[in-house]
């Protein structure tokens, strides 16, 4: 090298870090602001050069926004249009009721379907790096598609399934009927015989549209929805 002059940085070694910025071309609804999109030569079928070592990484954009770990049974939420590991979207919505992840927006549904696009490409992505094993996996493998589908539908449970239901999609039941109550004893609920008979729900703030499970309660005589 002459004196003084600029060392060039794509003959040093690559970095040993895991995690870098550079991602891959998206492959879901998911938009993540300001990540670049980069496609490296082994991509395209060519050997990389020492500019694209760095993506051995994970991509961001094969990462769960929740776990933030890549995924391995990627699910869509069908309202949103996001995707997140299945997992972890689940227990979101167990915890915080039926609202999205991402833009905290509430859902009528919290409903999911797996996300065959993205699965194809973390396994192309596993297949281009065979050395790897992604952080926080136990092995290289990609899990099984879980029948979970998200519908909290409680099977079994009849009236009181459908109650559990409609308060795991809303917020606002969550903070009135107590999960350490009967659904009999819940504010609003009037049931004769285990079957849910008057829903008494004026001015309890609701969000998002009625379930549709609410339909089958076949001996349900009134439902008062008035000022939500």
């Amino acid at each position: 090298a002459q004196p003084g002059a600029t060392p060039d940085l794509r003959s040093m070694a690559p970095s040993k870090r895991r995690k870098t910025s550079a991602a891959s071309q998206p492959a879901s609804g998911n938009t993540t602001q300001g990540v670049r999109t980069r496609r490296s030569a082994s991509a395209r079928g060519d050997l990389p050069d020492a500019r694209d070592a760095d993506l051995d990484a994970e991509p961001e954009v094969l990462m769960c926004p929740i776990t933030r770990t890549m995924f391995r049974d990627p699910v869509m939420v069908v309202e949103s249009g996001h995707t997140y590991e299945r997992s972890a979207v689940l227990a979101h919505f167990r915890r915080n009721g039926a609202k999205d992840p991402l833009t905290r927006r509430a859902l009528s549904s919290t409903k999911v379907m797996t996300n065959w696009a993205m699965r194809n490409v973390v396994q192309a992505w596993l297949d281009r790096h065979p050395d790897v094993t992604p952080d926080g996996w136990d092995s290289r493998e990609l899990l099984e598609p879980s029948k979970d589908d998200g519908t909290r539908t409680f099977n079994g449970e009849g009236d009181v399934g459908v109650l559990r239901t409609w308060r795991a999609m809303c917020p606002a039941l969550q903070e009135r009927w107590s999960v350490n109550e009967q659904p009999g004893e819940w504010e609003g609920v009037t049931m004769v015989h285990g079957r849910v008979v008057q829903l008494e729900l004026e001015e309890f703030g609701l969000t998002g549209a009625v379930p549709a499970e609410v339909g089958s309660l076949s001996a349900l005589m009134e439902l008062g929805l008035y000022e939500n």
